[in-house]
C-alpha cells in the first residue's frame, strides 16, 4: 500500500506542479547532491501470485460439504406416525392443562 500511495501522491503532486500551483519543499523530496528523487512506479499486481498465497493460507482451505445426512429410522416405536402425533397433543394438553 506504500507504494501505491507514494505514487499516487506524486501524481498528484505533478498534476499541481502542471497547473502551476505551489509544491512545498517538502514535497519535492529532493535527495542528496540535490539531485531530484526518481519518480516512483506504478506497482504492478500479480493476479496469480495474489491468488496462491490466497489459497495457501490457512483459514481460506476449501471445505468439502458432506451428502446430505438421512433420517435414521430404526423402526423400534410401537406406534404410527398418526397415533405418535395422537399421543404427542395429548400429552401436551395434559401438561398445559388445555
Amino acid at each position: 500500500m506504500d507504494e501505491i500511495d507514494a505514487f499516487e501522491r506524486y501524481l498528484a503532486r505533478e498534476a499541481r506542479k502542471a497547473r502551476g500551483e505551489p509544491v512545498t519543499e517538502e514535497e519535492e523530496e529532493e535527495g542528496s547532491d540535490d539531485e531530484p528523487k526518481p519518480a516512483p512506479e506504478k506497482p504492478f499486481f500479480d493476479e496469480e501470485e495474489s491468488l496462491r498465497k490466497f489459497d495457501e493460507k490457512e483459514e481460506n482451505a476449501i471445505l468439502v460439504i458432506p451428502a446430505e445426512v438421512v433420517n435414521d429410522i430404526d423402526d423400534d416405536w410401537p406406534m404410527t406416525e398418526q397415533e405418535e402425533t395422537a399421543f404427542l397433543d395429548r400429552e401436551l394438553e395434559a401438561r398445559l392443562g388445555v
